[in-house]
C-alpha cells in the first residue's frame, strides 16, 4: 500500500513552505480507496461497531495487540465501504478519527507531528500553510490536528484495553469470509470471558470493557453487508446497501 509506507516525521525547516489542501471528491490517490483497515481508539469501538467489524491484530513491530476496523475488503479496489464516487464519504462526522486527522498524524509516545506525503494534496502552490509563526496553523490544527491528539489519547485507552485482553488470554485467532475469501481475524473468545475470576469481571466491568467486548463481538453482524457493499460497488450499483 503506497499510503503509510512513506509516513514520515514533519520537519519545520524543510518543510517550511508545505502547504495542505484536502481534494475531496476530486482526488486522485485517495486514502479512501486504499485503505481496507484503520487502527481506532477505545472509545470509537462504541460507534464504529454499528458500520464496521472490529478486531484486534498484532502489531508484530511493536509487540501487542491494536483496535482496528475492517472499512473494507483487500481483494477489493473499491477501498471503504462508504466512499461514494462523485460524493466523498458517506459518514461524515462518524467516520473514523483516523479519517479525520489523515494526512496528519500525532505520534503516540512523542506527541511529534507526522506526515504522508503519499497524499496528493500536499504542495508548495496550493492549500494552508501548515507551519507558520512557529507552530502549527490555526487552519491545519483545527481541521486535523485535533482530531490527530483525540485519537492518540483514544489509542492510548485501547493498549490498557488490549493489554487486559491479552494479559487474560481473552483472544483467539479467527477468520471471517467475505466474498468466498478468508480474512484473518482475532476477537475475543466469549467462554474465556465468562470464566474470568470475580475480581476481574469487576475490573472489566467498572473500566467499561464488557460494554467494549460486546459492541466488538456484536461488530460481526456487519460481515454481510460489508460483503454487499463492496458487491454493490464493484458492480456499479449506486443504491449501497445501507447498514
Amino acid at each position: 500500500m503506497e499510503h503509510l509506507k512513506g509516513m514520515r516525521l514533519f520537519d519545520t525547516i524543510k518543510d517550511a513552505s508545505l502547504k495542505f489542501q484536502c481534494m475531496y471528491k476530486d482526488c486522485t490517490n485517495s486514502c479512501c480507496k486504499n485503505f481496507h483497515t484503520v487502527e481506532i481508539g477505545f472509545d470509537e469501538i462504541f460507534s464504529l461497531s454499528r458500520y464496521f467489524v472490529i478486531h484486534f491484530p498484532y502489531d508484530s513491530v511493536n509487540g501487542r495487540f491494536i483496535g482496528n476496523a475492517l472499512v473494507g475488503f483487500v481483494e477489493s479496489k473499491t477501498g471503504c465501504v462508504f466512499l461514494r464516487d462523485g460524493v466523498g464519504c458517506m459518514l461524515g462526522d462518524d467516520r473514523p478519527l483516523f479519517c479525520k486527522s489523515y494526512p496528519f498524524f500525532v505520534h503516540p509516545d512523542t506527541s511529534r507531528l507526522i506526515i504522508d506525503p503519499a497524499c496528493p494534496g500536499f504542495s508548495e502552490v496550493e492549500g494552508a500553510l501548515i507551519y507558520e509563526s512557529n507552530s502549527i496553523s490555526e487552519e491545519i490544527r483545527r481541521k486535523y490536528i485535533v482530531y490527530g491528539i483525540q485519537l492518540v489519547e483514544d489509542i492510548l485507552k485501547m493498549r490498557e484495553f488490549t493489554k487486559f485482553l491479552a494479559d487474560n488470554d481473552l483472544l483467539v485467532s479467527g477468520n471471517i469470509e467475505i466474498r468466498g475469501k478468508s480474512v484473518q481475524i482475532n476477537l475475543v473468545n466469549e467462554s474465556k470471558l465468562l470464566d474470568l475470576d470475580k475480581n476481574t469481571m469487576e475490573e472489566a466491568i467498572n473500566k467499561g470493557y464488557i460494554k467494549a467486548i460486546y459492541a466488538h463481538l456484536n461488530s460481526f453482524k456487519n460481515v454481510d453487508k460489508l460483503a454487499r457493499r463492496v458487491a454493490d460497488m464493484e458492480g456499479g450499483d449506486e443504491d449501497l446497501v445501507v447498514l
